[in-house]
């Protein structure tokens, strides 16, 4: 958050949930959209950890608490 006070720069967000729910379109060419930037590189998430489905529950408390940094991918195990 430092970092964005040094930039001078806003931060909004939205409740996702609601935006699907009255704007159908635009969240799906939203989503179209994103995929495209991950697809092509332009937008790379931090991908902190990568846990087996096995081990969801803990990471889903740990995530609930914040107790990561980025994001965590579950994988089919």
């Amino acid at each position: 958050a430092n970092l964005m006070l040094l930039k001078g720069c806003s931060v909004s967000g939205v409740f996702i949930g609601r935006f699907q729910k009255e704007n159908p379109k635009r969240y799906s060419q939203n989503i179209l959209e994103i995929g495209g930037l991950l697809e092509k590189g332009k937008l790379s998430p931090f991908i902190s950890e990568t846990i087996p489905m096995a081990k969801a529950v803990s990471a889903i408390e740990r995530i609930a608490s914040r107790g990561v940094v980025g994001k965590v991918v579950f994988i089919n195990d």
